[in-house]
């Protein structure tokens, strides 16, 4: 006999480009289960911002008080709460996606009033780094809300072993799945490469949020100390949303340096990402902490190899040499990237391919989505 077929919610404060990783990987992740005969539904709630719709698997709800910038941030929409409430009768899962904001104390609420077992996927918000950022604000949502939503958990679900020491660490004793996130896999003929010349300065490429917690000042003091000692042929892109201004702050680090051969670019999407990546060399993530890292999938999908600090769960791109996974340090970023800048291009090639390979064996959205259905059915009925 079949297995009855699941239904699960899936409960998510934003989903605009600059959500950062989340707003990729939550619909791309509803879409699949759904391909998989797993019924699925996003909520979340609309940004002003241009937002990606995903056909019917996502539902939008009004964002309220947004005259208010303390209260704006939290995302509150009683028109979410409402439906979640209300309008949801039964459901075999609830699934919360993220943190400290109001629609992940609703996924509790719906969770309660439809006797749904709830999981919840941290997405990176347990760890130090990220709980040292707005701290006081984090330490009133758990006093009054949040510790509440997290009362009855079924499962979490971290995406590295290193997250799931996170969610230990904070004290949370549900069981927990690690299942990575997905990624796509790019049709390389669409996005050919520009061939590489003697004319063309070899190009390391960041994209992702401009935050302060993605280590950027320090990936530019790396870039100092490489100018100090004689800047070879290279340069520095350095794309995506600017957050709390920092894009001014590291204009001005470079201004102040006199830093040569760092370009900044507005955040692209879609197309456009992923021809920066296939027009770039290597990848750099500097990061105080990722939970996963969702671009460094992607850089691998575009057959680039990376530089990532160990503030993510990157030990592959060393032990299969797919790259550099380095400490935490101005000199060791800066000794990976001249070792990228010295390394032959057909090598840089022969680790993208084998990028590529991994990519496909370790990410791919089906077998992600494959092992998120068999945790619904294993701890959805405890």
């Amino acid at each position: 006999m079949a297995a009855p077929q699941l239904n699960s919610y899936h409960i998510i404060a934003g989903i605009s480009p600059s959500d950062g990783g989340p707003s990729y990987s939550v619909p791309t992740l509803v879409d699949g289960l759904c391909n998989l005969g797993v019924e699925s539904t996003a909520l979340t709630v609309r940004s002003s911002e241009h937002v990606q719709e995903f056909s019917n698997n996502v539902k939008y709800f009004a964002h309220d008080l947004k005259a208010f910038p303390l209260l704006n941030s939290l995302r509150f929409s009683s028109q979410m709460k409402r439906y979640g409430v209300s309008v949801i009768q039964k459901t075999d899962i609830i699934h919360n996606h993220g943190l400290w904001l109001a629609p992940n104390t609703y996924a509790g609420l719906i969770s309660k009033t439809t006797n749904a077992p709830l999981f919840i996927s941290p997405r990176g918000m347990l760890s130090k780094v990220s709980l040292n950022f707005s701290k006081f604000k984090k330490e009133l949502a758990w006093r009054y809300w949040q510790k509440r939503a997290l009362s009855s958990i079924a499962c979490v679900h971290a995406t590295s072993e290193m997250e799931a020491d996170e969610v230990r660490d904070f004290g949370i004793t549900a069981p927990v799945v690690v299942i990575p996130n997905g990624v796509d896999l790019i049709d390389l003929r669409v996005f050919p490469r520009n061939e590489y010349s003697n004319s063309r300065k070899r190009r390391f490429t960041y994209l992702g949020r401009i935050h302060p917690k993605k280590g950027l000042v320090r990936l530019l003091r790396a870039w100092a100390l490489i100018q100090d000692a004689g800047l070879p042929d290279i340069e520095l892109q350095i794309c995506g949303p600017d957050e709390n201004n920092h894009v001014s702050e590291l204009r001005a680090f470079v201004r102040s340096n006199r830093l040569q051969n760092v370009v900044f670019l507005d955040a692209k999407y879609g197309d456009a990402k992923w021809r920066l990546l296939r027009d770039s060399d290597v990848f750099v993530l500097p990061t105080k902490n990722e939970n996963f890292g969702i671009v460094v999938a992607e850089a691998m999908s575009a057959g680039i190899p990376s530089i990532v600090t160990k503030g993510a769960p990157w030990q592959e791109l060393n032990s299969l040499n797919l790259g550099w996974w380095v400490d935490q340090t101005d000199q060791a970023i800066s000794e990976a990237i001249l070792a990228a800048s010295r390394t032959p291009i057909a090598e840089l090639e022969s680790m993208g391919k084998k990028c590529r390979v991994h990519a496909a064996k370790n990410y791919s959205w089906h077998s992600v989505c494959e092992k998120m259905r068999d945790a619904y059915n294993e701890f959805g009925n405890t």
